[in-house]
C-alpha cells in the first residue's frame, strides 16, 4: 500500500508538471476538424491529416494511410487518450510524429508497430502504458519527448537507435521491467554503461535501468549531473556513490528511493534540485557540501527517518517546503549566511526542538514551521523583518518567544494554536498584525510598549498584554 500511495504521488507530480507546462491550444489554432468513421482529423499546412482523436474500440487496430484522400503523417495530442480497450496498433508508413500524450493511459497496449518514417515521439506519449511489453524504435527516431515511457511497468528492454539525439526528462521512468538500454555503438550521443543511459556531451546521467534489482550502483568518474528522474522509484538501491566531478543533481533525480540509506555528495556539488530526494524513506543523514548553494522546493521532503541535517555557508535560501514532512528531523544547523527561510520549509517536523537562526535573515515564510509538535525554542536574529502566514502554527510545545526590535510584520496565524505559549515580547518598531495571530494561545500574555501599534492591537482583540515598563 504504501508503494502504491509513492506511485500515486509521483504520477500526480508529473502530472502537475505535465499541466502546468502545456501551452493554451497545443493543436493548431482554430484548425478545421474533420471525421471519417471512427477517427476526427485536421489538415496540416501540406494537405496531409493529423488524427486528433480516435473514437473506435477496436482492440487490434491497423491504422489507415490515408483518410479522405490525405495521407496520415501525425498522430495528435491525446488522440488515443486512455483507449482502454486497445490493445495492438500499427502505424502507417508515412507518419512522421506522435503527438503529447497521444497514447497517454491506454492500460491494455501490448504492442504497437512503428513506421520507419517516424522521427518524433512526443512527452508523455505512452505515460501509463503499463501492458506494453516491447517497442521497436525505428532508425529515423531523433527525439523522445518527456514522460514518454514512463510507467510502462512491462516493459523489458528498449534499443535506441544510431539517430536519436534527445531524450527528455523521466522519459523511462517507473519502467519497474526494464533491465537494459541497447545504444547503437555508432551513436555520438548516448551510451550505456551497468544499466545505466548517459549523455555524452553534457556527462549526464539520464536513467537507470528500474528492472534492476542491485543495492548499489556508483555513477563512473566524469558524469557532472544526475538528470531529472534518472534513479526516481529505484526502490532496491541502498547505497549510490557518487564521482567527485558532479556538479548536479536534477529534479525527482531519487524520488522515492525507499531503501536509500547511504549517498556521500562530492564537494563539487552547487545544485540539488525539485524533489531530488523526496520520499527517500530510508535516508538517516546526508552531509551537504560546502560548495551547495542551491536546494529545490520539496528536495528533502517526506525523508522520514532523517535525523539531523547541517546546512552549508554558501547557501542564502531555504527554498518551499525543502524539509517538509521530516517527521524525525531532530537537529538542524543553519548558515550564517541565510538571508531567508520559504513557505512551509521544516513544515511538520515533528521531532524538532530548538533552532537557533542565524543573524543576516530577514524574512521566514508561510508556514514555514508551522505543525513542528515538539519546538520549543527558537532564537530570532535581530536582522529579522518578517513572519510569514502561520509560520510558527500549532507548535504546541512553545512557552516563550522573544520577537526582536527589527521585526516590522507578523503574518495571519503565525502563532496559532500555539497553546503553551506564555510570553511574546513584541517589540516597538512592530506595524503590521494578522488576523489570528495568536489565536488559540489560552496561556499567552503580550508584553508591549505603550502607544505601540502592538499594545492598540492587544486591545482590540481582547488579548492578555502588560506594559514592558510596567515593573520600572
Amino acid at each position: 500500500m504504501k508503494g502504491m500511495a509513492k506511485r500515486i504521488g509521483l504520477l500526480l507530480l508529473c502530472a502537475a508538471l505535465l499541466l502546468g507546462a502545456m501551452p493554451a491550444g497545443a493543436e493548431p489554432e482554430e484548425a478545421e476538424i474533420s471525421f471519417d468513421g471512427d477517427y476526427f482529423y485536421s489538415l496540416e499546412a501540406d494537405g496531409s491529416a493529423r488524427i486528433v482523436r480516435y473514437i473506435g474500440s477496436d482492440s487490434q487496430l491497423i491504422v489507415p494511410q490515408e483518410i479522405d484522400g490525405h495521407p496520415v503523417t501525425a498522430i495528435g495530442e491525446s488522440a488515443f487518450y486512455e483507449c482502454e480497450s486497445l490493445q495492438g496498433i500499427a502505424l502507417p508508413e508515412g507518419m512522421i510524429s506522435i503527438g503529447n500524450r497521444a497514447f497517454f493511459g491506454c492500460v491494455s497496449l501490448q504492442e504497437i508497430a512503428l513506421p520507419k518514417s517516424l522521427t518524433q515521439i512526443g512527452d508523455s506519449a505512452f505515460f501509463g502504458c503499463a501492458s506494453l511489453l516491447q517497442i521497436a524504435l525505428p532508425e529515423g527516431i531523433t527525439q523522445i519527448g518527456d514522460y514518454a515511457f514512463f510507467d510502462c511497468s512491462s516493459l523489458e528492454e528498449i534499443a535506441l537507435p544510431e539517430g536519436v539525439t534527445a531524450i527528455g526528462a523521466g522519459a523511462f521512468t517507473y519502467c519497474f521491467s526494464l533491465s537494459q538500454f541497447v545504444v547503437s555503438q555508432k551513436s555520438e550521443t548516448f551510451a550505456t554503461i551497468d544499466g545505466a543511459l548517459y549523455e555524452k556531451n553534457t556527462r549526464t546521467l539520464i536513467a537507470y535501468a528500474g528492472g534492476l534489482k542491485a543495492t548499489s550502483f556508483s555513477v563512473p568518474e566524469g558524469i557532472a549531473a544526475i538528470g531529472a528522474y534518472a534513479f526516481s522509484g529505484c526502490e532496491s538501491l541502498e547505497e549510490v556513490a557518487l564521482p567527485e566531478s558532479l556538479t548536479e543533481i536534477g529534479d525527482s533525480a531519487f524520488f522515492g528511493c525507499d531503501s536509500l540509506q547511504q549517498i556521500a555528495l562530492p564537494e563539487g556539488l552547487t545544485e540539488i534540485g525539485e524533489y531530488a530526494f523526496s520520499m527517500c524513506k530510508s535516508l538517516r543523514q546526508i552531509a551537504l557540501p560546502e560548495g551547495l548553494t542551491e536546494i529545490g522546493e520539496y528536495a528533502f521532503s517526506w525523508c522520514n527517518a532523517l535525523e539531523k541535517i547541517a546546512l552549508p555557508e554558501g547557501l542564502t535560501s531555504i527554498d518551499n517546503s525543502a524539509f517538509s514532512w521530516c517527521e524525525s528531523l531532530r537537529e538542524v544547523a543553519l548558515p550564517e549566511g541565510l538571508t531567508e527561510i520559504g513557505e512551509c520549509a521544516f513544515y511538520c517536523c515533528e521531532s524538532l526542538e530548538e533552532v537557533a537562526l542565524p543573524e543576516g535573515l530577514t524574512e521566514i515564510g508561510d508556514s514555514a514551521f508551522s505543525m513542528c509538535k515538539s519546538l520549543q525554542q527558537i532564537t530570532l536574529p535581530e536582522s529579522l523583518t518578517e513572519i510569514g502566514d502561520y509560520a510558527f502554527y500549532d507548535c504546541e510545545s512553545f512557552r516563550q518567544i522573544i520577537l526582536r526590535e527589527g521585526l516590522t510584520s507578523i503574518g495571519e496565524g503565525a502563532f496559532l494554536w500555539c497553546a503553551s505559549l506564555e510570553e511574546i515580547i513584541l517589540p516597538e518598531g512592530v506595524t503590521e498584525i494578522g488576523e489570528g495571530a495568536f489565536g488559540g494561545c489560552e496561556s499567552l500574555t503580550l508584553v508591549v510598549e505603550r502607544d505601540s501599534y502592538a499594545a492598540q492591537y492587544a486591545k482590540e482583540c481582547n488579548l492578555s498584554h502588560i506594559y514592558a515598563d510596567a515593573n520600572d
